[in-house]
Parts: structure tokens; sequence; C-alpha cells
């Protein structure tokens, strides 16, 4: 089927349909948000402002350089709601008026950095104003002494292990000394040496320079004199330097380890020396400052008013009320409206029967007036009905439209009913959809139990006998049959006796005289208007199965006999689903009519009780909308009229 799109009425219908749900979210929400607001304590705000203010060296920024332990600010902002900050506030609020502790005082708490400055807001929330102002001047005198007994102790440990690492440097620079002197003490020949050797690597480098500056001129042969002094100058000092031993050229290199060693403890000790300095005036003067710019505020109130609270969740709540009541109509697979029903099963609709009350009072699908709403509300009308049902348990009180098992009457006692002009339309239409005018024998069924075809096949009864036809109905149903009960008679000797050949059909027929004596007597049933014309077969007090003797000749002998002899044969017959006895009754019948009661009756068991009793070959005459009530119809006014024009003059 295609889906139709949504219009407004059908969104309201929904709501107006699943009013209950709606209201009962709306008004469940709106109490447990009253309920939550009036248990809310009080909570009020103040508000302290404080300043990170530095006093930083080279040496310090050059340190954060190389060791960054991030945004100190941003450590400040958490190491305001540090533990060892909320306990000291706690202890010193311990005396105080308004003494709290240090979990609750941790949870009041919040910090917020203001960008590019160095201020920090604190705010504390409490229950009382003077309470969020004392826990908040405690909070931010706990961080300033917790932040300069910090600042304090990290210069004296800083001065302490600076002037410890100080001591230990000139230590290792005395102990340089100390070890080259004895390394030279016990080596002076090769120091000597050393030092010769220093001289006359000189003397070779000046003698090759002025060797080679006499052959650059080329004026000299290699027999001028200072040539040849100069090269016996060279080749003696080559061979003295080649005369020195590996000892000497291993004290060389013990005396370059000793000149680097010694400048960089020289170093060490010249820049501890400097810091020992900064330390000692860190002792003196801060390097780090907590100013509190502005001191804490009087406490604001922040508490949400208890009728906005509940406004709102009044409204939340209405909002949950209707998506669930969406969610409801989703989720409910039974037909809601008129064309839904024909565009689905495709069958026509051959009467639509309104919510009637059983004690008597009929319920306008549309009530005029103010005071006519109030009565026929839900809440009223359900009130009156069971009060009157308690009233008449106790006083033996009978009224004459009464209600029997599931089963009730309306035709015979309530003539000008709108249930009443139901039946009738269904006979017409009955009437109408055979080309002949003949109706002959239909058979009335539903897919479940409960959905009123008993009580649809007995009022249509009396509509045909008050028509003039002379109406035959049947108690097929020998499973759970009510429709003896309705009637006052006993169902012994009915169709069951029928079945089995225990008695012929006309042995077990009853009239308007069977009625009068009957258990219905006193309701006046026999003498209704119509009754002449009704004749009646129980279900019979056999215990039989039906499914088998329902299969057989006997029973559509017997159904051929009914509609020679009467103009009309109505079978009150068991649902289709639970058991077989429709399906095979369908197929020796002319017509079957479906029962289908509104908001209950699902979708799908429809089609199922369509798709067997069409694949027993028979014809479906339509549907009968059963137990419509105002909300469910597109369109009362159809009912509100022919109520209106079935009222009794004078009224």
């Amino acid at each position: 089927m295609p889906q139709q799109e949504m219009a407004f009425s059908d969104y309201l219908r929904v709501i107006v349909k699943h009013k209950l749900t709606v209201l009962g979210t709306a008004i469940a929400v709106t109490l447990a948000t009253y309920a939550w607001a009036s248990r809310q304590q009080p909570r009020f705000d103040s508000r302290a402002r404080i300043k990170i203010q530095r006093v930083q060296t080279f040496a310090d920024l050059f340190d954060e350089v190389l060791v960054s332990s991030g945004d100190p600010l941003e450590n400040y902002i958490h190491e305001v709601r540090s533990s060892r900050v909320i306990a000291r506030a706690a202890e010193a609020l311990a005396s105080s008026d308004v003494p709290v502790s240090a979990a609750r005082l941790t949870g009041a708490v919040t910090t917020r950095r203001i960008e590019r400055t160095d201020l920090i807001d604190v705010v504390v929330q409490g229950p009382t104003a003077e309470a969020a102002r004392e826990w908040c001047a405690a909070v931010v005198r706990a961080f300033i002494e917790d932040h300069d007994e910090v600042i304090t102790a990290n210069a004296r440990t800083e001065h302490r292990d600076i002037g410890q690492s100080l001591t230990n440097a000139l230590a290792n620079l005395a102990a340089l000394d100390a070890e080259f002197g004895k390394l030279v003490g016990s080596a002076e020949g090769a120091v000597g040496k050393y030092d010769q050797g220093k001289v006359l690597a000189e003397r070779l480098m000046d003698a090759k320079l002025k060797l080679q500056a006499l052959l650059d001129e080329g004026n000299y042969t290699e027999e001028y004199p200072p040539i040849i002094a100069l090269r016996k100058t060279i080749k003696d000092i080559t061979a003295h330097l080649q005369s020195i031993s590996s000892a000497e050229l291993k004290t060389q290199s013990m005396m370059r380890d000793y000149d680097q060693k010694k400048k960089i403890l020289e170093d060490v000790v010249s820049y501890l020396t400097r810091r020992r300095e900064e330390s000692r005036i860190a002792l003196t003067k801060k390097s780090e400052r907590v100013i509190e710019v502005e001191h804490a505020s009087n406490g604001v109130p922040v508490t949400t008013a208890k009728a906005y609270l509940t406004g709102v969740g009044g409204l939340l709540g209405l909002m949950l009320g209707i998506v669930l009541a969406f969610v409801a109509e989703n989720l409910d697979t039974s037909i809601r409206t008129l064309v839904e029903i024909e565009e689905i099963f495709r069958l026509p609709i051959l009467g639509i029967i309104p919510h009637f009350s059983p004690y008597g009072d009929d319920v306008p699908i549309r009530p005029e007036g103010l005071l006519s709403r109030m009565r026929y509300s839900q809440l009223v009308h359900s009130t009156t009905i069971f009060w009157r049902a308690v009233r008449s348990s106790f006083t033996g009180r009978r009224r004459r439209l009464r209600s029997s098992g599931s089963t009730t009457l309306i035709v015979p006692f309530s003539p000008r009913s709108p249930a009443t002009e139901g039946y009738r339309a269904i006979r017409t239409n009955l009437q109408l959809s055979v080309d002949d005018g003949e109706v002959g024998t239909v058979l009335v069924t539903s897919p479940g139990p409960s959905e009123g075809k008993s009580t649809s096949i007995a009022n249509l009864a009396f509509a045909f006998a008050q028509a003039g036809k002379r109406t035959l109905l049947v108690g097929a149903n020998m499973r759970r049959p009510t429709l003896y009960r309705t009637l006052g008679l006993e169902r012994t000797n009915g169709l069951s006796e029928i079945l089995v050949g225990e008695i012929a059909w006309r042995e077990a027929i009853r009239d308007n005289r069977d009625l009068a004596l009957g258990e219905k007597a006193d309701d006046n049933l026999a003498t209704a208007s119509g009754t002449e014309n009704l004749f009646l077969i129980t279900c019979g007090g056999r215990t039989i199965q039906p499914a088998e003797w329902l299969s057989l000749p006997l029973f559509k002998a017997a159904v051929k006999e009914w509609e020679a002899e009467f103009d009309v044969v109505l079978i009150d017959a068991p649902p289709v689903l639970p058991v077989p006895d429709s399906v095979i009754m369908s197929a020796t019948v002319r017509h079957v009519v479906l029962v289908y009661q509104a908001g209950a009756t699902q979708r799908d068991s429809m089609l199922r009780a369509i798709s067997l009793i069409q694949n027993a070959g028979t014809s479906i005459a339509g549907l009968v909308f059963n137990d419509l009530r105002a909300t469910w119809s597109a369109s009362p006014d159809y009912f509100h009229y022919r109520g209106y024009y079935g009222k009794p003059s004078g009224k």
C-alpha cells in the first residue's frame, strides 16, 4: 500500500488518541522535576582573582627553555584545587562559622585562567552567601600560603644543592692539582726533556725556514757554506728529536689532559659560584609571588528558580509524551481508519458500529455542549457505568439493555441509537450486495476471539426481523458459545444434536414463545419489535468435534433447507484463526461477513483470515467496523447526524 503523507490533522489525531500517554508522561515528568527542584539546596558563587608575579633571571629563562615543565599558570590552575591546598583551607575553616569537609570543598571549587594574562579566577560555590565568601577566601589564602612555602622550600633546597655542588667542584679541582703534582714530581726528567723537545722543535722549524729562504733566492749553490751549515743543523736536531722516548710522548698527552680538565673544573666553579649568589638572593627576595587582585566577593545566588525548572520539566515531559505517542502509534499494527481498511483489505465496509454503553445510555459520537462533553468524558462515563453495575448487583435492579458475557443486545431496546442505525446500515448493504435481493445464508465471524462477532450477529438478526424478513439465527460456535445466554435460552437440543442425527433441525427451532419463557423474560425480549420473525437454533449441549461433523453432507443439506425455508440465515461462527470451523462452514454458505474491532484486530490477523476464507472458494461480502469510538473516526459527523435525526420528538 502506498504511504500517504500525514496531514496536520493526522498528527493531532495521534496525540488525541494517546492523550493519556501524553498527559501521563507530562504530569509524571513535571512532578518528578518539581520533586527534584524542591530538594535542591540554594547555591551561591563567590569569586576571587589572583595574579602570579614572576621575577626571572637570565639563567632561570635559560633553564626553563632547556627543561620545560609546561605552562606554569596552567599548573597553578590545577594546584588551586589540589588536595594539599583544599585540606589546608578545610582545616582553616574548621573553627569558623561555616566549616566544610575537604571532599565537599573540592567539588565546590572551580578555576579559570583569563586568556593572555597572568590572572586566575577562583570561584567557590556554597550553600549561603556568607559560606561561599568564606570558603573562597580560605581557598585563596591556603593557595598563597602553600605557594609561598613551596617557593621558599625550593629556594632553600636549591641554595643547599648549589653549595654542595660548588664544594664538590672545588674538591675535584684540588684533587686534580694534587694528582698532577705527584705525576710531575716522579717524572722531573721527563718534564725537562719535554721542555727541551719543545725548544728543539722550534729551532728545527726556524732552520727549515732559513734554508728554504736561501734556496728560493737562487743565487747560491749547495756548496755555499751557510746552506751546508743549515742542512747539518737540521740533520742534528732531527736526530736528537728522534731520540726522545715513548714515555716522553705519554707525558705530553698527560699534560694536555690535565689542562683540559682543569679548564672545565674552573668553568664549573665559576658557574656554581654565580648560581649560589643568585640563590642566596632568592632566599630574601621571592622569585614568584601570588597577589590577590580581587578579594572574595559576596555570594551571588546561582540556583535556578523552582518554577522555571518545573516549567521546563513539564515542557520536556510533554515532548517526551508526544514522542512516546508516535512510537506507540508506529508499533500498533492495528488499522485505525476506514481508508486504511479499504486500501489494505480491498473489501467493502458494510457498516460501522459505534461504541455503546451496556447499561442503556447511548454514547454520542460527538457530545454537544460543555455539560454533555463532561458527562460523556472517559473518566466520568466510566465511573458512572461502574457505579451502576455495583448498584444493580446489590439492588437486583434490571435494565432493559443488558450485557451478557461479551454480547450486548441494543437493536430490540434502543431503536433510535446510533448503534442500531449502524446495524440497519449493515442489513441494507447486505441486501444491496446481491443481485436478486435475497441475502440467503451469511456466516459472521472474525479473525480472533472477543472481537464482537456474536454481538454483531445477534443485533443484525433483530434488524432483519424488524424489516419483515423471516430470519434464522444459528449458533454454530460450539466451542465457546455465548449466543444462547444472550437470548436467555437453553443450549441443549441444538446444532450439535442435529449434526449427530439425534433430532431434526425443525425440532431444534426456537421462536418468540421460547424467548418469553426463557431467562430473559423479565427483559420483555419476546415482545420486542420484529421478534415474531426471528427463529433460533442454539449450539446444542452435546460434546462433539465440530470440525469433523461440520464437514459432513448433513450440514450442507441443512443449510440448503434453511435457505429454502427462511429469507435470511445468519450463522454465528467461531473465530477463523484458532479453529477451522469457520473455514469449513464458509464453503457451504453464500456470503461471509468479517467483524473488525477498531483498535484491537491486528492487520496480519485479518489478512490471514481473509486468505483462509477466500481459499475455501467463498466470497466475502464485506467487513463490519465494530466498536468505533470518537477518536477513531476521521469524520464522526456521520453518526452525530444519525443520532440527531434519530432523537425522539420533543427532546
